[in-house]
């Protein structure tokens, strides 16, 4: 019984991780989830390796610039793609299973950290699994905190649940290997190569070795009191050394990440965000976003998938002053922590250290602040709070039982306010409808409702966001693309050419506009123009599907049957989920006198769940 105990801890994390969401295998794909996996030809076959690890994260689209590298990502969506196929529930379960992972690693890390509290396993006090132990609230809390939800139920937040976890093991397994006598060599290589994979899943991931520097700067010589009280005792000190030959693996990989990852951008940060503001904007904005964090842990409330930036121009206005004095306030309380409790000073660092990358707002995307980017800095905040309550139980021994229930009551909190999130993430519509509620002046929640309306149906609905959109950015090429399309949808063609042409005057490889430009040549029986319009988008991108599908239905109904396989084909290479190329090939083999591959292609586009596909395969049965 006392084995199984000790167990006990380990095994009810992660489950209670799961159950905290388990709603989120329910969801859809959102968002950036459609590009990413959907049309991410990439995960879908192991010949893609050599473009995964020297090309952008976003290159899989065509040549497309952009600040991340993070092949690891795409290689993890290819297990999925290979295990599901692509059920959202699958790539779901994945993101869960991370997340349990991370759990289980806060609490053995915890453990390492508060030493003695839970005996040396750190898994139990006496013969029973001690629930109010300190490492056990910290990852409790860790498991159903709101902050996280962003990255567990949206499929596209796999990178900070992956780079998390192989951080996580690296600092756990560095941790073990300086425990004792002498350095584990064993422990220490493995720690050393999951400091690599996480650097390949994620950027923030590099700062990893000035953690491991903090974490040896606060353990390998004693403080007054671990927690500034006398609750527990320290794990055994770092032995080995201190130089910096520690480190030189972990910086060496470093660098070779940094040349590989400038060499597959093209430079280190190619694109620049907000490039309204100048340096001197940049920095002075560090401080509201540094103090936007930390309320955000705090108090997760409002959560947001979108969070508008909203610069301040001088350090005098309200937002700097608060920005200043919360990050004054920060760094004053680690150098208080560095002298009084080793405990609380590598809390604190867990938190700053990673989120620092977070507050480099030029390399950021449109959306400077983002809950997902707080989920390995929690660690640190969870760690916190169960060493606050440690010490409020040493000061206040006959009020302990209370403080412990305090915590199990705010885990409940948490797990309530989490539950209720994860259906926001289930799809676009529910997603984008939230997120313009609560964050109406933001120009991409405006454009990614107006497509989930449109997908829905709603189409006038669709076109009034779409200009919502227009007028706070004029210059989106996309905005316009699909309000044609919208427009298209609603059977004003001369509207939506209107809208393409200013797509195009706006970005001239808009292959998307010329490609729908097309379509409406197409539908008015155009083909001539429509096949010209194809081929311009085929141009700009070689490997854009639903171009090679619309140009061989063109080439179909003016009867050059030899085009129109050239190219049909093509597009099911590009493809294999296009359903709509599947028909166009049945109705070329069936025009040519093959009927029953004919049913064979339009079998497929039915099983991919185009009823159009099942309709023509009974037509094509019945002999009509």
């Amino acid at each position: 019984m006392g084995n199984r105990s000790r167990l006990l801890p380990a095994v009810i994390l992660p489950v209670l991780s799961f159950a905290v969401y388990a709603n989120t295998l329910a969801g859809g794909f959102v968002y950036d989830d459609i590009s990413q996996v959907l049309e991410n030809l990439w995960i879908r076959d192991v010949r893609y390796l050599p473009e995964i690890f020297s090309k952008s994260v976003w290159n899989f689209q065509g040549n497309v610039t952009s600040n991340y590298y993070r092949p690891l990502m795409h290689v993890i969506y290819m297990a999925n793609y290979h295990l599901f196929s692509l059920a959202p529930w699958g790539f779901h379960l994945v993101n869960v299973l991370f997340d349990a992972g991370n759990t289980v690693l806060v609490f053995l890390l915890a453990v390492r950290l508060f030493g003695g509290s839970a005996g040396r396993t750190g898994v139990v006090t006496g013969k029973s699994a001690d629930f109010s132990s300190p490492p056990f609230l910290a990852a409790l809390l860790f498991a159903t905190h709101p902050i996280h939800a962003e990255a567990v139920a949206w499929v596209a937040g796999l990178p900070d649940l992956s780079y998390s976890f192989f951080f996580l093991l690296s600092l756990l397994l560095y941790i073990r290997s300086t425990e004792g006598m002498g350095v584990h060599k064993g422990r220490y290589g493995l720690s050393v190569v999951f400091f690599f994979l996480s650097v390949l899943c994620k950027e923030p991931a590099a700062t990893l070795p000035f953690l491991l520097i903090a974490y040896d700067a606060a353990f390998r010589s004693p403080p007054s009191s671990p927690l500034g009280g006398g609750e527990t005792s320290s794990p055994s000190p770092p032995t080995g050394g201190y130089s910096l030959k520690r480190y030189i693996p972990y910086f060496a990989l470093l660098g070779f990440y940094f040349i590989v990852r400038t060499s597959a951008l093209k430079g280190f940060s190619p694109v620049k965000a907000h490039g309204e503001l100048d340096a001197y904007g940049y920095l002075i904005n560090v401080f509201p976003l540094f103090a936007q964090y930390i309320g955000k842990l705090l108090m997760p409330v409002d959560l947001n998938a979108f969070h508008v930036l909203h610069p301040i121009r001088s350090l005098l206005e309200f937002k700097g002053i608060v920005g200043v004095g919360v990050a004054a306030s920060f760094a004053t309380a680690t150098v208080v922590a560095y002298r009084k409790s080793r405990v609380a000073f590598l809390g604190l660092a867990l938190i700053a250290v990673p989120l620092l990358p977070a507050l480099y707002i030029p390399a950021l995307g449109e959306a400077s602040f983002a809950e997902r980017y707080l989920y390995l800095p929690s660690v640190g905040f969870v760690v916190l709070l169960a060493a606050a309550f440690a010490w409020s139980r040493e000061k206040w021994p006959r009020y302990g039982f209370a403080i412990t229930v305090s915590v199990m009551i705010l885990a409940i909190l948490y797990s309530v306010q989490t539950v209720r999130r994860n259906p926001v993430w289930k799809d676009d519509l529910s997603l984008f409808s939230d997120t313009v509620r609560k964050s109406p002046d933001g120009k991409l929640p405006n454009k990614m409702l107006g497509i989930a309306l449109m997908d829905a149906g709603r189409i006038d609905e669709a076109i009034d966001r779409f200009g919502k959109a227009i007028s706070m950015d004029p210059s989106d090429f996309m905005v316009y693309n699909n309000r044609g399309l919208a427009f298209h949808e609603s059977g004003r063609g001369d509207l939506a050419l209107a809208d393409f042409d200013r797509a195009i005057a706006l970005n001239p490889r808009s292959f998307e506009a010329y490609n729908n430009k097309g379509k409406v040549y197409g539908q008015a029986g155009s083909l001539d123009k429509a096949i010209e319009h194809f081929s311009k988008a085929i141009a700009i991108n070689p490997d854009f599907p639903l171009a090679y599908g619309n140009r061989g239905v063109a080439y179909t109904i003016l009867g050059d049957y030899r085009r129109a396989w050239i190219d049909v084909t093509r597009a099911i290479e590009l493809d294999e989920r296009y359903s709509e190329a599947y028909i166009a090939r049945g109705d070329i083999r069936l025009r040519t006198g093959n009927r029953e591959q004919a049913i064979s292609d339009y079998r497929k586009a039915c099983d991919l769940g185009n009823p159009q596909g099942c309709r023509a395969s009974q037509r094509a049965r019945a002999g009509n």
